[in-house]
């Protein structure tokens, strides 16, 4: 939203943009299209990010679940370990 605002004198003149924060946002995986964990690593970080807005207090709900049983799925309790949980993003916080 624009708004111009007139003043009299010399060098009075400016615009003003208003952002529209208001909105809770949209939670995705930062800069990842695909995350591929190495097994022989022992372990994968997934940076969860708040983009689009960041008002309010936002609560995800996540878990890790075995895609299928073919030979190149990872299997719980072998290649990794089951988590459940709820991750919380405070009013402006965005990672």
């Amino acid at each position: 939203m624009e708004e111009e605002i007139h003043l009299d004198g010399k060098d009075t003149r400016t615009r003003i943009t208003i952002i529209d924060d208001d909105k809770p946002g949209q939670i995705a995986f930062k800069d990842q299209k695909a995350i591929k964990a190495v097994a022989s690593e022992g372990k994968v970080d997934v940076e969860i990010i708040r983009k689009n807005g960041s008002d309010g207090t936002v609560y995800v709900d996540y878990e890790t679940l075995q895609l299928d049983s073919s030979d190149h799925t990872a299997t719980q309790g072998i290649d990794y370990q089951y988590a459940k949980g709820t991750l919380t993003f405070g009013p402006q916080e965005i990672t």
